[in-house]
């Protein structure tokens, strides 16, 4: 049983950091994609929980048998995709939620790490200069 809730959660988890080019299935996870997720860590940092944390299923999986778990864990996942993955995918960068209370220069880092065309993202290498 915990078992299953923790994998359920953690997929779930998961999602909130993956990159829209990833959740749309242009593209495979590369250098770009980690620059995204450090964004929504960069988030979660300062604003205490993920952008779209409140878009998590309500489902909760609980089943011992090893095929029933992993059917209702992906069952789980798709209910998160439903909302989540359109407004990744389709909205504005998010960005934190009281942003005039940060530095120039936090907004600034989420702001490039969260571009959403995975080609103008900074590197690691140019996010460590600044």
């Amino acid at each position: 049983l915990s078992l299953s809730l923790s994998l359920s959660l953690s997929l779930q988890c998961i999602a909130l950091y993956v990159s829209p080019e990833i959740l749309s299935g242009r593209d495979m996870p590369d250098k770009a994609s980690d620059i995204w997720a450090a964004g929504i860590t960069a988030i979660q940092l300062v604003d205490w929980d993920p952008p779209y944390k409140d878009h998590q299923p309500s489902v909760v999986c609980v089943s011992f048998h090893h095929r029933a778990l992993l059917r209702n864990i992906l069952i789980s996942f798709f209910l998160f995709t439903q909302k989540a993955v359109l407004k990744i995918c389709l909205q504005p960068s998010p960005t934190l939620r009281s942003p005039d209370r940060w530095s120039q220069e936090l907004n600034d880092f989420i702001s490039s790490c969260l571009a959403k065309n995975p080609l103008v993202r900074p590197s690691a290498e140019m996010l460590y200069q600044v």
